[in-house]
């Protein structure tokens, strides 16, 4: 069960199993929006049933055409296409990829008889807002929650639910990171991924200046990579694109059917990444970017430290957009400590960050779910994979950062 058309960085992690998932499983999938991803699960030969669904997850949602009282009316005829679907599929399984899919995950549930077992990736942090702790409680009814770090895991925890923690990987990158010394061209700062609020890239903005006031115009090029989100946030996003092409940024915005392999081929292009999320849970453009040899700075903030632990990554208190900029400075200055981040964060990511690993995990939990692999098998898996990255260095006992830039 997928939760959009847009190719956002669950589906994708969801999507890049699927070729290893398919060796064992039958593969179905529900898409409840028109997008890319209907054209990626065709070339990947994964059946696909599309339902508009018309009900949204915030007011302003609800508000966008045709209305709260025709999205409203909608959602009874949504659901019973889904249970019709559910009868005709009849499947072993469902795996839901968000909690915004926790509607179709209650159908399931109220459906009675014999219903498929059911497992939820939670790959949000959940907060303590009324809708964060309905969201909660709805995910107990899974038989099983994932989260992709640690500190989802802790979010969930203190709403009284419980989850395994599975990584998400990335695949080897399609093309080799160029490299071009310093001689030939001016190093490329830049940002990659979907252009809102939560993604922080009004402050990456906020970052090239003070980059441009202490290094002068000259000494590297800005580069921002995305879309405007879509929703609610896209006015903001399509007016901070705006704002970013008056400042200079060199914005590279896809085609609308570019799948993820065209934002990789974009990565390989950078050298300096800035990773100015306010929140996020496991962004999966860090891996990406430590698979590319890219050196990364970003705040501390979710579970980005996981990722760049031992050395892997330049991390910062979270909002301070001086210590972000700061740290940006000292990668574009010195090439030698860009390649040694490059080089470790290779390492960490084929380490612990791969896509085989990820799909073999949950290929485990996807039978301990259906009662056929033993549990203790399964946990030993899981737990590795949640334990393999400990904290240790990046948050010091005060749970501030441990930061030169502070």
């Amino acid at each position: 069960m997928l939760h959009e058309g847009e190719l956002g960085g669950a589906t994708v992690s969801l999507l890049r199993m699927a070729p290893q998932l398919a060796e064992r499983w039958e593969l179905r999938a529900w898409v409840p929006q028109e997008g890319p991803v209907l054209s990626v699960l065709e070339r990947l030969g994964i059946p696909a049933c599309l339902q508009h669904r018309p009900h949204a997850f915030s007011l302003a949602g609800m508000l966008e055409p045709p209305g709260v009282w025709r999205r409203s009316l909608g959602v009874p005829a949504y659901l019973a296409e889904w249970s019709a679907w559910l009868r005709r599929e009849s499947p072993d399984l469902l795996l839901f990829n968000t909690v915004l899919t926790t509607p179709e995950l209650l159908a399931s549930v109220a459906a009675g008889g014999q219903r498929p077992r059911t497992v939820l990736h939670v790959h949000e942090l959940l907060d303590r807002s009324p809708k964060a702790l309905l969201a909660a409680q709805l995910a107990r009814l899974a038989e099983l929650r994932l989260v992709p770090s640690l500190a989802a895991r802790a979010r969930l925890r203190r709403l009284g639910v419980d989850a395994d923690v599975l990584y998400p990987g990335v695949p080897e990158p399609p093309l080799s990171r160029r490299r071009s010394s310093a001689r030939s061209r001016r190093p490329v700062v830049g940002y990659v991924g979907t252009v809102c609020p939560v993604k922080g890239a009004d402050l990456f903005i906020a970052v090239v200046e003070r980059l441009r006031a202490q290094l002068g115009d000259d000494a590297f090029s800005a580069r921002l990579v995305g879309r405007a989100a879509a929703g609610r946030w896209r006015e903001w996003g399509e007016q901070t694109l705006a704002l970013a092409s008056r400042r200079g940024i060199d914005c590279r915005v896809p085609p609308p059917d570019a799948d993820d392999r065209w934002s990789l081929r974009e990565l390989a292009e950078i050298d300096v990444l800035v990773v100015p999320s306010r929140a996020d849970a496991c962004p999966l453009v860090v891996l990406e970017a430590m698979a590319s040899g890219v050196a990364t700075v970003a705040f501390a903030v979710g579970g980005v430290p996981e990722q760049l632990d031992g050395g892997a990554g330049v991390l910062v208190p979270a909002g301070n957009v001086a210590a972000l900029a700061q740290a940006a400075a000292l990668l574009v200055r010195d090439p030698r400590e860009r390649r040694r981040l490059a080089l470790a964060g290779r390492e960490r990511q084929r380490r612990l960050f791969g896509l085989e690993r990820q799909a073999r995990g949950l290929d485990l939990i996807l039978h301990r779910v259906l009662g056929r692999t033993p549990r203790s098998a399964a946990v030993t898996t899981i737990q590795a994979a949640a334990t393999a990255s400990p904290v240790v260095n990046s948050i010091a006992p005060s749970g501030r950062v441990s930061s030169r830039y502070e």
